[in-house]
């Protein structure tokens, strides 16, 4: 890892290989809303372009953008790069809503209450009503992990809570597919389905890894 030293005291994070490509060009710092970015300019007889350290590196096809896994923008190793969509980058930019420390989590009115929300594709999906902060960033935690997998910013990135995640599961579930799916998000499928009386369903998966966890108690 080598330094690159940009304008107003800043430095960034290059790869070795990186270091004797780069450093041929003065670099200044680019400030946006939620982070601050290497750039440099380039100009020919017609026009001057601004190039971004990033994708100077990454050399990303028209139409994709450059995603820092940490969100640093000043960290340009390629360990801490990935080639994104517009849509996958936005998922990894830490945003807080209302009075809430946490990601996904604003007040309920003025009931002293929190709402935890998870936006995908400019639809908001509701995941719950909850009188504890904590548990409500937990919820939104585990939407993140379902609905955005490796681009999600959680608010624990080392916990897990298997009640909430049961019931985010159920939740998008329904959202995504109706109301055609058991309370753990399995979907009802003709394979996946028996009936009991008055039509009732039930879930076969649920009872399959019911029947599974029995057997692991017994030994």
């Amino acid at each position: 890892m080598k330094v690159i030293e940009l304008t107003q005291g800043q430095v960034a994070l290059v790869d070795d290989e990186d270091f004797d490509g780069l450093s041929r060009w003065k670099w200044c710092i680019a400030k946006t809303q939620s982070t601050i970015y290497a750039k440099r300019r380039r100009k020919n007889s017609k026009k001057c372009y601004t190039i971004l350290m990033h994708r100077d590196i990454m050399l990303p096809d028209a139409g994709m953008v450059i995603d820092h896994i940490d969100g640093n923008g000043l960290n340009n190793q390629r360990y801490n790069l990935r080639i994104c969509s517009q849509s996958q980058n936005m998922r990894n930019i830490n945003s807080r809503s209302g009075a809430s420390k946490y990601k996904g989590v604003c007040r309920w009115g003025d009931s002293g209450r929190w709402k935890a929300e998870i936006r995908k594709n400019k639809h908001s999906l509701h995941l719950g009503v909850f009188n504890d902060e904590l548990i409500a960033a937990q919820h939104y935690d585990e939407a993140a992990k379902i609905l955005f997998r490796e681009f999600a910013l959680l608010n624990f990135p080392n916990k897990n809570n298997r009640e909430a995640e049961n019931g985010v599961r159920f939740t998008i579930a329904r959202r995504l597919h109706g109301y055609d799916c058991c309370r753990h998000g399995h979907e009802y499928t003709k394979e996946n389905t028996r009936y009991q009386k008055e039509r009732y369903r039930v879930c076969r998966r649920c009872g399959q890894e019911r029947t599974k966890e029995w057997k692991a108690r017994q030994g």
